[in-house]
């Protein structure tokens, strides 16, 4: 299964590339990835700031809409690897900290649970959670949340 790190937001809670953000010397980011690639055989990134990531190594996935978020993020990595993947694990890029043991059960029943959603503003977005690449067909377009 895939795992796509969502990088690509406009830092309206926060005014920082939150994944940057270092903790004991080390970008939360980077922690992250370390962190899922003792679970899953892929990695990528969903960003619309590949010059920030670049230096790690990671397939880098651009928005397919202009509208920014993690929704699109998601729609844009479940387009990129419809292909190659049935289903893939989606988390923020501001949670290194995320319980791989829950992780790794959430990847196995492919299901992003109501609590790994978190209302902003009005809008639900996703914090961590496995995704079927068959919801690509159940999202709506353009995006507009």
């Amino acid at each position: 299964m895939l795992a796509v790190v969502l990088a690509g937001g406009e830092n309206r809670r926060l005014p920082i590339t939150k994944g940057l953000i270092e903790i004991g010397g080390k970008r939360l980011i980077e922690t992250l990835l370390a962190a899922l690639s003792g679970l899953f055989g892929d990695l990528a990134i969903s960003t619309n700031e590949p010059e920030k990531y670049y230096y790690l190594g990671v397939p880098l996935i651009g928005d397919v809409y202009p509208v920014r978020g993690p929704m699109t993020g998601i729609f844009s990595a479940l387009s990129f690897y419809s292909g190659r993947f049935g289903d893939a694990f989606f988390t923020a890029c501001d949670m290194p900290f995320i319980n791989m043991g829950l992780a790794s059960r959430l990847a196995a029943m492919r299901i992003a649970p109501p609590k790994s959603r978190m209302n902003v503003r009005n809008r639900y977005e996703l914090m961590f959670g496995a995704i079927s690449v068959t919801m690509i067909f159940q999202l709506p377009r353009p995006l507009s949340f």
